[in-house]
């Protein structure tokens, strides 16, 4: 508690003395995600943290994916032209309703690894392959968002499932999972514009967003 305090204490001095009080208040760029959208997400997260019980975590999976069902089916109907909306986006449609190509293609990968994982732990054979079905549109829609970060989120998120799954010790799951981060390695340079796979995964916003690290740290 103490600590979410200090968050939005600082994050609001940092506001107030920015100069441009309003921008940083409510947000720019189509995103919003300026001090209200900040602080409410904290309380928001330090909430969930506070009530959150391990045993509940299948009646969330479950709850979280009928959300998903429904976004999917939006970004769905973008990638056919056919949104009911008519959204001032010049660059790629599927956004769903997050404004933003590259929100929409994470979120559509953590839906694939969600959407896999309901479907293993169902029962019924017709619901499980009703969820897997579900994963192959989300990961075919995370692909058609012309994005890199979200097909290589999905992949990995769905690895790191696959290798917590088939391990059978939590020794055989930290030497999977080391092997797993070893490997990535050459992938997370990549993205930040260094070693062979830069000039295919390398984003310039990321490295703006460490520039952005350092200048609040600074």
């Amino acid at each position: 508690f103490p600590v979410t305090i200090a968050f939005i204490f600082t994050i609001s001095l940092s506001a107030i003395f920015s100069g441009t009080f309003y921008l940083s208040l409510i947000g720019n760029h189509a995103r919003y995600n300026g001090l209200i959208f900040y602080a409410f997400m904290t309380i928001l997260s330090f909430t969930v943290i506070l009530r959150f019980q391990i045993s509940k975590l299948d009646i969330f999976i479950r709850a979280f994916s009928s959300g998903l069902t429904v976004f999917l089916f939006y970004c769905f109907l973008q990638y056919l032209k056919i949104d009911f909306i008519n959204w001032n986006i010049p660059d790629n449609p599927i956004v769903g309703t997050l404004g933003n190509s590259n929100f929409s293609s994470v979120f559509l990968a953590i839906s694939t690894c969600i959407f896999v994982y309901s479907g293993n732990a169902q029962k019924s054979k017709t619901s499980r392959y009703l969820f897997y079905i579900l994963s192959l549109v989300s990961f075919f829609l995370t692909i058609q968002t012309e994005t890199t970060q979200g097909p290589l989120l999905a992949l990995l998120g769905l690895i790191l499932m696959f290798t917590l799954k088939f391990t059978k010790s939590q020794k055989e799951s930290l030497i999977a999972l080391s092997v797993l981060i070893i490997v990535s390695l050459p992938a997370i340079l990549g993205f930040l514009g260094n070693g062979p796979l830069s000039k295919f995964l390398h984003v310039e916003s990321v490295i703006f967003r460490g520039d952005y690290w350092r200048a609040a740290v600074n």
